[in-house]
């Protein structure tokens, strides 16, 4: 049997929220996923029409719901299909998809990466510098050996 009532609560980033039976009595949980096929979502003070559901832990939610005087999404049979395959196909992506890429780094330890990225250049740097000085005076004074 269809009840109506106001939706008196709504949590938008959860989607879920609360509707105010007309009748009067306790307040009946509804769910976003409930409302999907309607042209937009709900908000509070809507009018709602809806089933109710008991649940197995004795709540009561709102099934088959409608919001009173807001149109229905209108899908054609091919739509949906379409609709379905591209859930299908982003599924299966996701499955192959690798580990979550991380965000770049905050400025001040991207800054110190890079500074120790320079650091270990410079330092490569004076190494192989060192050691082709050594080699080049040890060249040298076997040279200088030989003039004596």
């Amino acid at each position: 049997m269809m009840e109506t009532g106001r939706l008196v609560r709504w949590n938008s980033s959860k989607g879920f929220g609360f509707i105010e039976p007309s009748a009067g009595g306790k307040d009946v949980f509804i769910h976003i996923s409930t409302l999907k096929h309607m042209a937009r979502k709900p908000i509070t003070g809507d009018q709602i029409e809806y089933v109710v559901e008991q649940q197995t832990d004795g709540k009561v939610k709102a099934i088959n719901a409608n919001i009173v005087g807001v149109d229905i999404k209108v899908q054609s049979e091919k739509t949906n299909r379409a609709n379905d395959k591209q859930k299908s196909s982003q599924q299966r992506t996701a499955k192959k998809k690798g580990p979550i890429k991380m965000h770049k780094a905050t400025t001040a330890s991207g800054t110190m990466s890079r500074i120790i990225i320079i650091l270990i250049v410079i330092a490569i740097g004076r190494f192989a510098y060192q050691a082709y000085y050594d080699i080049s005076n040890a060249a040298g004074s076997s040279t200088e050996v030989g003039r004596l």
